[in-house]
C-alpha cells in the first residue's frame, strides 16, 4: 500500500550523517508502514539486505 516519493534522487547533506542513498516511502497510515514492514515478505527481503548495507528506517506520521 506504499509508494516511493524519492528513491535515489539528488539530495543535499546540510546537517548529519551523509548517505549514499535515501528513499522516501509514503503509506496511507504510521499503522500501515509498520504493518509493512512486520509483514512477513517484507521480512523475507530484509533477511538478504542484512550485513549487506548500513540502515536507518524511521516512520514518521504524516501531518495533515
Amino acid at each position: 500500500g506504499g509508494g516511493d516519493l524519492a528513491r535515489g534522487a539528488r539530495d543535499v547533506q546540510l546537517e548529519g550523517n551523509d548517505r549514499a542513498r535515501n528513499v522516501v516511502a509514503r503509506f496511507p497510515s504510521l499503522e500501515k508502514a509498520v504493518e509493512c514492514y512486520n509483514s512477513p515478505a517484507y521480512q523475507a527481503a530484509l533477511a538478504h539486505a542484512t550485513g549487506a548495507s548500513v540502515r536507518d528506517l524511521m516512520v514518521v506520521e504524516e501531518i495533515e
